[in-house]
C-alpha cells in the first residue's frame, strides 16, 4: 500500500487571546486565523477530561493540548519553544481533518486486508482444485473433448452432466476467461463448469469456433 504524506504548512495566527469563554470550560489560549479558532489547553496538574474533549468535538472546535504535568518549562523561553516548536508534549485533542484522514487510511488498510484475505482464499481453493479428480482430468485433453479457438486463444469443452459443460481455457482467451471467473464454478485452474445454455451464449459472444 502506498504511503500518503500531507505537506506541512506554517500558519501564523492573526490573534492570540487568553481565557476566552467559547465553551462551558475555558481554554487557556485561543489562536485566531481569519474566522478559524484553535484552542490551546495547557495541562499543568490535570489533563483535559473526556467530557471536555467530547464537548469540543461536538462543537467542532480544533484543540491542542500541551502536557506539562510531568516536565514543566523553567522559563518563558522554554514555554515558547514548546508552543511554537516541535515538542512531544504537544498533541491534538480535536482535529476534524486528522480524523477524516485517519478514517480514510483505516478504510484503505481494511480494503488491502480484505484483498489479501480474498487472494489467500483463491490460492487455497486452487490448491484444493489441483488435488481434485477434475484437476487430473484437465491436464490432458480427453478423447471426447471438443477444442475451440477464439480470436485471442483456445479452449476445449467436455459434457460432464446432462445439462453441464466443463470448459478448460488452454491459452489466452482472456475475454471468456474473465467472464468465467465471475459467473462460473471453478473446478480447477482455468477449468470451469457451466450450463449448456451459458456455454452457447459464451461461444457466440466470444466467437469460439471448433478446431
Amino acid at each position: 500500500m502506498q504511503e500518503t504524506k500531507s505537506a506541512a504548512a506554517i500558519v501564523r495566527p492573526d490573534s492570540v487571546g487568553l481565557e476566552n469563554i467559547l465553551v462551558k470550560h475555558r481554554p487557556d489560549i485561543v489562536l485566531g486565523v481569519g474566522e478559524r479558532r484553535l484552542l490551546v489547553e495547557i495541562a499543568v496538574r490535570n489533563k483535559v477530561s473526556s467530557e471536555k474533549r467530547a464537548q469540543l468535538t461536538a462543537r467542532g472546535y480544533a484543540a491542542v493540548e500541551i502536557d506539562l504535568t510531568r516536565d514543566r518549562p523553567e522559563t518563558v523561553g522554554d514555554l515558547a519553544a514548546i508552543l511554537f516548536g516541535d515538542d512531544s508534549r504537544k498533541q491534538w485533542l480535536v482535529n476534524g481533518k486528522l480524523d477524516l484522514e485517519r478514517e480514510r487510511l483505516e478504510q484503505e488498510c481494511e480494503t488491502a486486508f480484505q484483498e489479501q484475505v480474498r487472494e489467500y482464499a483463491e490460492r487455497e481453493e486452487a490448491k484444493r482444485a489441483g488435488r481434485s479428480p477434475v484437476a487430473q482430468l484437465v491436464r490432458t485433453v480427453p478423447a471426447d473433448a471438443t477444442r475451440f479457438k477464439t480470436p485471442d486463444g483456445s479452449l476445449w469443452i467436455r459434457f460432464v452432466a446432462s445439462n453441464e459443460v466443463l470448459i478448460v481455457v488452454e491459452d489466452g482467451a482472456r475475454g471468456i476467461l474473465g467472464e468465467l471467473r465471475i459467473i462460473a464454478t471453478m473446478r480447477a485452474d482455468n477449468a470451469f463448469q457451466v450450463s449448456k445454455s451459458t456455454w452457447i451464449r459464451l461461444q457466440r459472444t466470444y466467437g469460439a469456433t471448433p478446431i
